[in-house]
């Protein structure tokens, strides 16, 4: 197979784009030996994501993985640290990465909150989370802009 570049105008396919396409994975967690051994040791601090570490530590993405990511992995990286200077950052659906973005700092804190509710119930202490946890669509805009990058929509 082959990529090509195209004209926007008409979408007639060009030249064949000699250096491909970089598009890295940009959304799941790998499980890791490392992230699975994490997902079953939190099963108790973390009573309201239960069935969905079970399947991590069982090596089996699920549905909103990304939420636990912060206690999954050993640190959380922006992804703008893994995009070189001069980028140009193309957001094909802005809205629907504003809402996914969203959903992911929401439901990282309902996770945290349903941990502190067990706590109180005599559960172990939930992790603190705050510090290594999502950046918001604003604060990557912003960070975007600070560096000077591109950003299309």
């Amino acid at each position: 197979e082959e990529i090509r570049w195209f004209s926007v105008a008409d979408q007639r396919s060009l030249e064949v784009a000699d250096h491909g396409l970089w598009a890295p994975p940009c959304r799941e967690i790998l499980l890791t030996d490392d992230v699975r051994e994490r997902a079953a040791a939190l099963r108790e601090r973390l009573p309201g994501a239960l069935d969905m570490l079970d399947k991590l530590a069982e090596g089996i993405a699920v549905e909103g993985m990304e939420s636990l990511a912060p206690a999954l992995v050993e640190r959380m990286v922006p992804v703008l640290d893994l995009v070189p200077d001069a980028s140009l950052l193309v957001l094909v659906d802005p809205e629907r990465v504003r809402r996914r973005a969203h959903d992911l700092v929401a439901t990282t804190q309902e996770f945290l909150e349903a941990a502190w509710t067990s706590a109180a119930a005599g559960a172990a202490t939930p992790l603190d989370l705050s510090a290594a946890s999502f950046a918001s669509f604003a604060e990557v805009r912003a960070l975007a802009a600070v560096r000077g990058l591109g950003w299309w929509t």
